[in-house]
């Protein structure tokens, strides 16, 4: 990802992605980048678009390519996303939708309205 520059929410340097490979991570960051300052728009990528996006060097064919892109989701969904104060604990999911279609090699992808503020209106 050399030539996409990644901005989030300081707040989302908190969240453990402990279990996350340097696929998963730089397939993550591919996405945020398109997804940031789109507010809750669904943002379609092809998968040609997120192998560039990512710089993924392995040949995978694009039915390995949706799998690791589930699994990514995958991992996302079982990461315990909070937000934690004095008087409350907030729990999320980054992602509202998350549609992977190995047949027409797309990804669909919406950000959680409530959450957004971690990849919009980053100064």
């Amino acid at each position: 990802m050399s030539n996409e520059i990644v901005k989030y929410s300081n707040q989302f340097n908190a969240q453990a992605l402990r279990k996350f490979t340097a696929l998963d991570l730089d397939l993550l960051m591919a996405i945020a980048a398109r997804v940031r300052d789109k507010e809750i728009d669904e943002v379609t990528f092809t998968f040609e678009e997120l192998r560039q996006l990512a710089h993924v060097k392995k040949n995978l064919t694009d039915k390995e390519l949706a799998a690791r892109i589930v699994e990514v989701n995958d991992r996302l969904l079982a990461c315990r996303f909070k937000f934690q104060d004095d008087s409350r604990t907030v729990q999320f999911t980054l992602f509202s939708g998350f549609e992977t279609d190995w047949k027409t090699a797309k990804l669909l992808v919406a950000v959680n309205p409530r959450f957004s503020f971690l990849l919009n209106d980053l100064t």
